[in-house]
């Protein structure tokens, strides 16, 4: 087997070429593959919202709208792939960062050349990839094929971030691996997609899950690629974040979670190869982020809280404390001041993500009456847990609570999640939230501030 240190990763020693392109930049390609041509392969859901967050990830980065190629289900097919890949190599110098993003399904098919020790290679699925009558896959992009490709980048920067798995568990879950399991799949291959080099070159991969492990993903996207887009998110103010933190912030959303009993065992951990340079270096290509998307998600809070200003009445909203610290158990409480639908909604100092905290999957009948009292959580159901992101010694969370005369449309599968909260993309929220200011009905609202302080 081939240096079994992780689950993907690699590290290639960087080609030299002795033409330049006339007209070089930095590139970025993202691959996302839900449906395939062949049904035998399962559907991975949510590989629609990856690319959205991958997209708003490398244009916050700094990379411009030009710059950036998706290639989605049919487009991604394994001639489309190496084109995609030949122009990567066609178009960029060493002085230019090239970034890669897949997520699809990852998988193992039994070496033909001899070159692993576990006698299996490591294997991307295009879009275009097939079964035979046994059922194995073929049409596959090899780990040796897909580090041939990315060694003939020139640039001395390339990052690669993939949403797949090569070493599937038989677990399952709530979530949706992300692992092709065919019938002559061996138990306990540990391979990487591609050999690291000794002298690490010029590429750093970030992956989803360690060895042994298997990515998870959801309607909603892959946890691991939503755990970069919060991490994104969450640095750009500072105006600095490296790969190594990027890997520890994933790795703290994903156990946020699946931090409960019965979903402990899908837990899984980001792996970085690469040089240490790159690992470290800062992923805003101009030192700071320039998305647009960005300024836009950064008045989120505001909105909220003009909202609460605009209401026509207030809802009373408190919490059992106003400082907890991280692992402390949070009870919330609200008081209707009159009968309608209610809403309770989280926004973290710093982030732009809405929780929804209530209705949620134990508490999902969410019409109140005037002079209930309703907590949050209710005693006996389930526990909400005060938490810090890495690298965090405080942070403060704005929580708001609408009380509306029909339910605000959040998002329709709410109620139908097993996860104890829902987490929804900011613009739906925020639509939600706008609708409601523009139909200018009679609503109610109230905040509160909770800190989470080590």
């Amino acid at each position: 087997m081939k240096n079994a240190a992780g689950l993907l990763i690699l590290a290639l020693i960087l080609s030299t070429f002795s033409t330049v392109p006339a007209a070089a930049e930095d590139r970025a390609l993202i691959i996302g593959i839900s449906q395939y041509k062949d049904h035998g392969i399962p559907v991975i859901p949510g590989v629609d919202r990856d690319i959205e967050m991958m997209h708003e990830v490398v244009e916050t980065f700094g990379f411009e709208r030009s710059q950036v190629q998706i290639l989605r289900d049919a487009e991604a097919t394994r001639a489309g792939i190496r084109a995609a890949f030949r122009d990567l190599a066609r178009t960029t110098t060493p002085q230019d960062r090239v970034l890669y993003y897949h997520s699809g399904h990852g998988t193992r098919v039994r070496d033909r050349t001899g070159d692993e020790d576990d006698q299996e290679d490591e294997a991307l699925l295009p879009y275009d990839a097939s079964l035979n009558d046994a059922g194995d896959p073929y049409n596959v992009l090899l780990d040796d094929e897909i580090g041939n490709l990315l060694n003939a980048i020139p640039a001395r920067e390339v990052i690669v971030l993939v949403d797949a798995c090569f070493s599937g568990t038989v677990t399952r879950g709530p979530a949706t691996g992300k692992f092709f399991y065919h019938p002559n799949l061996r138990e306990g291959g540990r391979g990487l997609l591609v050999d690291p080099t000794p002298s690490g070159g010029g590429v750093v991969l970030l992956s989803a899950a360690g060895a042994a492990e298997e990515a998870q993903a959801t309607p909603q996207g892959a946890l691991f690629t939503q755990g970069v887009l919060a991490a994104v998110r969450r640095a750009a103010p500072d105006e600095h974040l490296t790969l190594a933190q990027l890997r520890v912030q994933a790795e703290a959303y994903i156990a946020g979670r699946l931090d409960e009993p019965r979903r402990r065992h899908l837990l899984y951990r980001p792996q970085l190869d690469g040089p240490p340079e790159l690992r470290h270096m800062n992923l805003f290509l101009n030192g700071r982020p320039t998305s647009p998307l960005f300024q836009k998600r950064r008045e989120a809070r505001s909105r909220l809280e003009a909202l609460v200003d605009a209401a026509d009445d207030v809802v009373p909203v408190g919490s059992s404390r106003s400082v907890y610290r991280p692992g402390e158990t949070l009870e919330l409480s609200v008081r209707a001041p009159r009968d309608g639908y209610l809403h309770v909604l989280n926004m973290a100092e710093g982030e732009t993500d809405v929780t929804v905290l209530f209705p949620n999957a134990y508490q999902r009948n969410h019409l109140v009456r005037m002079g209930d009292e309703i907590r949050i959580p209710k005693a006996g159901r389930f526990r909400l847990l005060a938490r810090l992101p890495e690298g965090l010694n405080r942070q403060e969370n704005l929580l708001v609570a609408i009380l509306t005369d029909d339910p605000l449309p959040l998002d329709g599968d709410l109620l139908a999640t097993e996860n104890v909260f829902a987490l929804f993309d900011n613009g739906t929220a925020t639509r939600s939230i706008v609708r409601l200011q523009q139909d200018a009905g009679v609503y109610s609202a109230g905040r509160t501030v909770v800190t989470v302080a080590k």
